[in-house]
């Protein structure tokens, strides 16, 4: 199955089309889309070639367009359609097959349009019934698609290039569907991992009701129906599905929502799947767990789905629970909706801790520390690390061309900065999110707070060209990588082993997690000299449960971020962000 979602990936994909370009329209094992972009295609050899070229632009685009105008809309739109492939190919197995089959229908059209009548149809409203055009010689098409423009002649007018590469893409997209079609829910390992975690997570919370959002219809009906079809499922969470075309308003509302009279309210249903069109005016907070089965295009629909059960009116839970299915590492490089906009902006508001406010004032999705947490600190003489850069980050939000600027920064940019030491830092994007690495005079540290403090310049400093010893920094930087062990236990982690075993009963889960992760973070030696010494006195001066409390106030979540990729092949999987060479 892995093999087959690269092999097809690579021909679905066009991430490496600006970099590859020359590489990429030559292959014949890559889907081009010249469907949606047949004027590129436009002979241009002779003058008169030129002239009627010319002519078709103009009809279709306006009289002020040129061949540059018309080849970059018709890219954009191919391109465009092509990453909604990929999206879809993410989503679910049903919705790309769906997919698969519909455009091979539409080629197929396509080609019967030109052999039967030499033309080429270019409509950029939606789609075109070719019925219409060979039952009734006589009708004008224009009344019933407003905006079409027919190219007449087609054979003529477009290029012999166009034909083959017309029919390489129409070979490819049939050649896909022959590998796919034996490929059912019980090969769909996605799938698989769902119905593991529902199973998981209604045995955890008898109450707290699941929501899973798709921004397909076609993924929300593959998933309802094969909930409804595995017997276990079906009793265990008695699902319910909600798209645009649905007619059952009513029946979410009062099984999903809250603010609704008790004795209106019902059980009849656990579990919903849903697309974003209902998380457009509909209250979900009966609902504890968000499962986004999918990354949209648009991340601030993630945001508008959390706000359908993040209600401050009527909440009946204290934490909510979100769940992502990420894009393979592989298919990241194309949805960019995950790559840029998600880790570029949404990270940043991440890990200053912004709370986003959603549709309504009294909506927030709280950071990653907690106000809570920062009620704590803010009472403290000793305020937390990350303050000072929570208040940067504050002062520059509302810079839009600032975080414009950000947004559009590329990947794998390398600069050198003077400081008092020799060095390099490396971030770097990886399947399990974002890992920073400091190589500090020959010594290895992955502590945020530390990095951070690295990262951060002055407002004048100037950048400057990586020097001559930079290749010898990275040779540096890539033996000494790998996170060790330490050999001797301190006292913090003893104390913290003997306490899981005693308080795992006590609490919660997550809080379970949260333990392991700091016994883990010790062990590799994640966290400075004064918090091991502040954990050690948090076992001295507190009993039972306020001793995780305590700790929590000394180890925060943006804390604990690396402590995830210890011992894991994180560097081998990723893809470089920036670095930054140091020098005297």
């Amino acid at each position: 199955m892995s093999k087959l979602y690269s092999d097809t990936l690579e021909k679905i994909s066009p991430y490496n089309e600006d970099d590859k370009k020359d590489n990429a329209e030559n292959n014949s094992n890559i889907f081009k889309g010249v469907r949606y972009k047949p004027l590129i295609y436009l002979k241009k050899e002779t003058n008169e070639d030129k002239r009627k070229s010319a002519e078709i632009v103009k009809a279709v685009y306006g009289e002020d367009a040129n061949f540059d105008f018309a080849d970059l809309s018709s890219n954009n739109i191919s391109k465009f359609m092509r990453h909604l492939l990929v999206r879809r190919f993410e989503s679910s197995i049903f919705a790309f097959k769906k997919s698969i089959e519909n455009m091979i229908g539409k080629y197929e059209n396509i080609n019967r349009f030109v052999r039967g009548k030499n033309y080429y149809p270019i409509y950029k409203r939606g789609d075109i019934d070719y019925e219409d055009f060979f039952e009734d010689e006589n009708e004008d098409y224009n009344k019933k698609y407003e905006g079409l423009y027919i190219i007449e002649n087609v054979k003529e007018v477009l290029s012999k290039e166009f034909f083959e590469s017309f029919e390489n893409d129409l070979e490819i997209l049939k050649g896909i569907k022959k590998d796919w079609e034996n490929i059912g829910v019980e090969k769909d390992k996605k799938f698989l991992k769902l119905k593991e975690e529902l199973k998981k997570f209604k045995k955890e919370n008898e109450n707290r009701k699941i929501i899973i959002f798709s921004e397909f219809k076609d993924t929300v009906d593959y998933l309802y129906e094969s909930i409804c079809k595995d017997e276990e499922l079906n009793d265990l969470l008695k699902p319910l599905k909600s798209t645009a075309e649905s007619k059952n308003r009513e029946t979410v509302i009062a099984n999903f929502d809250a603010s609704l009279e008790e004795i209106k309210q019902e059980d009849e249903y656990f579990l919903l799947i849903s697309t974003d069109t209902l998380s457009e005016g509909v209250n979900l907070h009966r609902a504890g767990v968000i499962i986004n089965y999918d990354i949209p295009y648009n991340p601030t629909r993630v945001i508008q789905r959390v706000g359908r059960i993040n209600r401050i009116g009527k909440k009946l839970f204290d934490k909510i629970y979100i769940h992502n299915f990420i894009p393979r590492l592989e298919a990241q490089k194309d949805i960019k909706n995950w790559q840029i906009a998600n880790f570029k902006l949404t990270l940043i508001n991440a890990i200053f801790g912004n709370d986003t406010k959603i549709l309504q004032k009294d909506e927030d999705i709280n950071s990653l520390l907690s106000t809570k947490r920062e009620a704590e600190i803010l009472d403290d003489d000793d305020k937390s690390w990350d303050i000072e850069y929570r208040n940067i980050y504050n002062k520059l939000k509302g810079d839009e061309k600032f975080l414009e600027k950000i947004k559009n920064l590329e990947d794998g940019i390398f600069i050198g900065r003077e400081k008092n030491f020799d060095g390099l830092l490396e971030i770097r994007r990886g399947k399990n999110g974002i890992l920073a690495g400091l190589l500090k005079d020959s010594v290895m540290d992955y502590n945020t707070k530390n990095i951070f403090e690295i990262l951060k310049a002055g407002e004048n400093e100037k950048g400057f060209k990586p020097s001559d010893k930079a290749e010898s920094l990275l040779g540096q930087f890539e033996r000494r990588k790998n996170i060790k062990k330490i050999n001797d236990k301190p006292n913090a982690l003893l104390m913290l082993e003997r306490y899981k075993n005693v308080i795992s009963f006590e609490i919660s889960l997550s809080d379970k997690e949260y333990i392991e992760k700091i016994i883990k973070g010790i062990e590799y030696n994640q966290f400075s000299s004064p918090q091991i010494k502040d954990i050690e006195k948090a076992f001295k001066n507190n009993k039972d449960i306020e001793i995780l409390k305590a700790i929590k106030n000394i180890i925060g979540d943006s804390d604990i971020e690396n402590i995830n990729f210890a011992e894991t092949d994180f560097w081998e999987e990723s893809e470089l962000i920036a670095r930054e060479e140091f020098f005297k």
